[in-house]
């Protein structure tokens, strides 16, 4: 906050991104995060909950069976963004996250896939489709 570091200013704002994993429970994480930031106020924007997917599930097994037979990686893998996956969970709609492109280039001004991945993605996804 202020114009300048050397004023105190009037207001002052900070924003911090916390991810949790499973295990985790949001409250927790923002009654610790209040208790540290007090007497300062805590504004809470956005919370999901973080998804474990149940790696013995039907579909879980179908679309690592697919990956396979692309000859790609079928490891279940954890990654440190968030989906809105998580909403659907609360409901016990299963499923899992799959997309092309990668993580580290995703949401930048030239964001970009290329188009053989997203090619290798269409054929995965038709036979995902077909198999279930």
């Amino acid at each position: 906050g202020g114009i300048s570091e050397n004023i105190i200013p009037d207001h002052a704002m900070a924003g911090i991104d916390i991810r949790v994993i499973p295990g985790e429970k949001i409250k927790k994480v923002i009654k610790e995060l209040t208790k540290v930031v007090r007497p300062a106020k805590t504004i809470i924007n956005n919370q999901y909950e973080p998804v474990e997917l149940d790696n013995q599930s039907e579909i879980i097994k179908t679309f690592q069976n697919i990956l396979k037979k692309h000859k790609l990686n079928p490891k279940p893998i954890g990654v440190s963004y968030t989906t809105q996956f998580s909403e659907m969970t609360k409901y016990g709609i299963g499923g899992l996250i799959f997309g092309v492109g990668g993580i580290d280039q995703a949401h930048k001004i030239d964001e970009y896939i290329k188009l053989k991945d997203l090619k290798i993605c269409h054929k995965i996804l038709v036979d995902l489709l077909s198999n279930i």
